[in-house]
């Protein structure tokens, strides 16, 4: 249920979350769906659930039923392009899909409130030292910020939109559009645009940028701005949603850390939102699959975030060759860590050889 007050004593408890979000949900779900014999409370700092992201993922087995009921849109068509060419993946059998987190959120306080095993505190700034350690679960992250790391930064400003009437097909999501490189004066931002249509006059519009030194709130939300601007002379915001995502390879084993800050962000991709599924499934039981990248994924996802660190501007050339060489099951396999030696050998053969050679040198 969702409490009032905070608890002071724990012991009832078998699993404390610091952290509602996606991870901390999808587990208090998980246990409520499987009738599960275990007693959660889940902490979180804000005061009440809003509309502030979209989790998007191309349809996969491992997110359960009753998520996958929530499903908002489904695309079957997927739109990679940059100044020289586009390409269009059709995937019928595997459609893309977007999650509203207002729906998300919704169904799991209703059933957070009628449950019996889950309990829900909002507006408490929890601090870990305070918690029994042996029971608890950090599922914190940093979203709104730019966190320090070696590595590379996904950061975007999305925007969902009301305009009169948009040229976007319904069943198509532009994923990487306009792939460009764009230099200022603290680095060079490789950026791209994602649309993605939600009715005949809503969209969201987000441009996104992998960088080794991302690019401000405010000048991520100017470049969505001015995207928009190049099809609309006016339109109205309806929503917006933004993140820093970091593309590193490392995992933070911190005070049982978990969810998307944990590793479980597909570093060379951003994507998470499936593979955190497969972690709560994992950790309950509910299936034997390995839930991390595993070695070799953490390794090539390595090699090309130095290759793209290195040379930004080769980075439309990498994406625009895979897309165009793979096989479109083995594409989205790739993107939703379904991976294997044949997945692998396919990016081998479809990315330039000479960078890749020298990055897994080094």
């Amino acid at each position: 249920m969702v409490l009032q007050n905070r608890p002071t004593q724990f012991n009832e408890y078998d699993t404390i979350i610091v952290g509602g979000g996606v991870f901390g949900l999808s587990y208090a779900l998980a246990v409520i769906e499987h009738a599960l014999p275990k007693k959660v409370l889940v902490i979180e700092s804000r005061r009440n659930y809003h509309h502030d992201r979209n989790w998007c993922f191309w349809l996969d087995d491992d997110v359960p039923s009753y998520l996958s009921n929530l499903i908002s849109q489904t695309y079957q068509y997927t739109v990679f392009d940059d100044s020289k060419e586009q390409c269009t993946l059709s995937h019928t059998d595997l459609p893309y899909c977007r999650l509203s987190s207002d729906a998300f959120y919704q169904y799991a306080l209703t059933k957070i409130e009628n449950s019996e095993s889950v309990d829900l505190v909002m507006g408490w700034q929890a601090n870990l030292d305070e918690l029994p350690q042996h029971k608890l679960l950090d599922a914190r992250g940093e979203w709104g910020t730019c966190l320090p790391t070696n590595q590379m930064t996904q950061a975007f400003v999305g925007l969902t939109v009301r305009v009169p009437n948009h040229p976007y097909p319904l069943n198509t999501a532009i994923i990487m559009g306009d792939m460009r490189v764009v230099e200022d004066a603290c680095a060079e931002h490789f950026v791209f645009d994602y649309i993605l249509p939600l009715s005949k006059t809503e969209l969201l519009v987000e441009v996104t940028s992998f960088s080794a030194t991302a690019p401000s709130v405010d000048t991520l939300k100017q470049w969505t701005q001015l995207r928009l601007s190049r099809d609309f002379a006016e339109y109205t915001i309806v929503s917006e949603e933004q993140a820093y995502l970091p593309m590193d390879t490392k995992i933070d084993h911190a005070h049982n850390k978990v969810g998307a800050h944990s590793g479980m962000m597909r570093p060379a991709t951003g994507y998470a939102f499936v593979q955190i599924q497969r972690q709560v499934s994992a950790m309950l039981g509910l299936y034997n699959k390995v839930s991390s990248f595993g070695r070799m994924t953490r390794f090539m996802d390595g090699v090309f975030l130095r290759v793209i660190k290195a040379q930004p501007s080769l980075c439309p050339t990498i994406f625009m060759q895979m897309v165009s060489a793979m096989k479109t099951q083995n594409f989205i396999a790739f993107m939703n860590n379904r991976l294997s030696p044949g997945v692998w050998w396919e990016v081998v053969l479809s990315v330039p050889k000479r960078p890749f050679i020298k990055s897994v040198l080094r």
